[in-house]
């Protein structure tokens, strides 16, 4: 009897030993499985606009691991610095480590990892880097010309003419803009073109004053410092923006206010989506976002929810994300498009003058078996409640020698003119009942090219 009882107790014990020891190897199985993610911004950056900048795009990816709380993410962020040596370092640190890679910020160094043979959700708003595995999520300037012209068409604005840089800039984006006037009943687009220097523009600028009876609205595919020296150059010449509409990308504006941007109207993320990510953000780090840091954010819930699915093809959800700034879809050809508002210039910053509009579709050469219809994946909705557990403040970034970051729930450890078109008319824009205000002062944009 007894020697019964021993066997049965050494059965027992070798059977709790090989359970503990499946569960030991599924665990680490588990973790092994964790989802790493480059994370490549330019933290040694020498610029202040610059830095404030990465460190935004860096705490809101941190932000965006904890509200993915039921997956396991691995943040390796690394520094791309400005120049191309930081660039290739970080790049051949990230080799073999990472699943996927969250930035780099601009389109010259995020050619440096395409060879990766991973997945690139660039924070660059260069529309030439999409490509399958290469995706910019930045807001093209291709998408806001869209969405201006679209917009000029709403309010009858037929007679528009783009006055913009002679060179690689106007012939990027003269095709939207030539595209939005074809889509629009009895528009008629005209051009301008001038020399990028101060007596260039401001010749132009006169010439351009003395036709403004011939048009309706002026399209400026110009942004930054260019385009403020730009419409300061029109003012001069007699031209207003709060009589005769102006209409720039969205770099014109750089966080500060500007008094000859008062009556211009830009395109970009409706404010109004972006609220909840905003108090969210200002919570956790206790100051608010910066204007790209959406951005990361974005890229790092995606990231979250390829690992959650275990499916590449969720990549391509039909119905698209609802991110920090708003709704945004992927498509296989690389290219990401945005439901953009438009805002004008008042005494209050930049208010909402017009609603988001939806994306067009974009053709598949290659289209993926039809899926069963979905709506857009709210990745993770972004809690709003004053009760909601905070994350800690993140710690100041390291550069090329910190470890990876890794979420685990309940832990928290340390991105010319065309002829006149006559096409379906364009629906009406939506109805805005009460304008949101966007003060300048909290913005703080990168004031580099428009094509970053």
């Amino acid at each position: 009897m007894i020697s019964t009882l021993s066997r049965t107790r050494a059965w027992a014990v070798q059977c709790f030993l090989l359970v503990a020891m499946i569960f030991t190897l599924v665990a680490g199985a588990a973790r092994a499985e964790a989802t790493r993610v480059g994370l490549v911004l330019p933290l040694s950056a020498q610029t202040v606009a610059l830095k404030t900048e990465a460190r935004g795009l860096y705490d809101a990816a941190l932000l965006a691991t904890f509200d993915a709380a039921d997956v396991e993410l691995v943040l390796v962020p690394k520094d791309s610095g400005t120049d191309d040596a930081t660039a290739q370092r970080a790049r051949a640190q990230l080799q073999g480590q990472v699943d996927m890679i969250v930035g780099p910020l601009f389109s010259t160094q995020t050619t440096e990892f395409i060879d990766l043979a991973v997945p690139i959700l660039s924070l660059s708003n260069n529309r030439r880097l999409a490509a399958p595995g290469v995706y910019p999520l930045g807001v093209a300037p291709e998408d806001e010309v869209t969405r201006l012209m679209q917009h000029a068409c709403a309010l009858g604005w037929r007679r528009v003419m783009m006055f913009a840089p002679k060179g690689d800039l106007f012939d990027r984006l003269e095709p939207s803009a030539v595209a939005g006037a074809d889509a629009c009943p009895g528009a008629a687009l005209m051009a301008v073109t001038f020399s990028d220097t101060e007596n260039g523009i401001k010749n132009s600028a006169e010439t351009l004053a003395k036709m403004q009876s011939a048009f309706d609205a002026v399209l400026l595919p110009v942004g930054g410092a260019q385009g403020r020296a730009v419409i300061q150059s029109l003012r001069a010449a007699g031209m207003s923006p709060e009589d005769l509409p102006m209409m720039a990308l969205s770099s014109v504006r750089d966080g500060h206010p500007h008094p000859a941007l008062r009556g211009v109207v830009i395109a970009g993320p409706n404010p109004q989506d972006r609220q909840a990510f905003e108090r969210r953000f200002l919570r956790a780090f206790g100051r608010p976002p910066t204007r790209l840091s959406g951005l990361s954010y974005d890229a790092v819930m995606v990231a979250a929810h390829l690992s959650r699915r275990q499916d590449p093809e969720a990549l391509f959800t039909p119905g698209g994300f609802a991110g920090a700034d708003g709704r945004f879809r992927i498509n296989r050809d690389g290219r990401v498009t945005r439901r953009l508002a438009v805002l004008a210039n008042g005494p209050q910053g930049w208010t909402l003058q017009a609603g988001t509009t939806t994306p067009p579709p974009v053709a598949d050469p290659n289209p993926a078996p039809a899926p069963v219809p979905t709506p857009e994946v709210r990745m993770a909705p972004i809690p709003d409640a004053a009760e909601t557990p905070m994350p800690p403040r993140a710690p100041q970034p390291g550069h090329d020698s910190q470890p990876g970051l890794s979420r685990q729930p309940q832990q928290n450890m340390i991105q010319q003119p065309p002829a006149p078109a006559r096409q379906a008319q364009t629906p009406p824009e939506p109805a805005v009942a009460e304008p949101a205000a966007t003060p300048e002062g909290e913005e703080i944009s990168i004031d580099e090219t428009f094509f970053r």
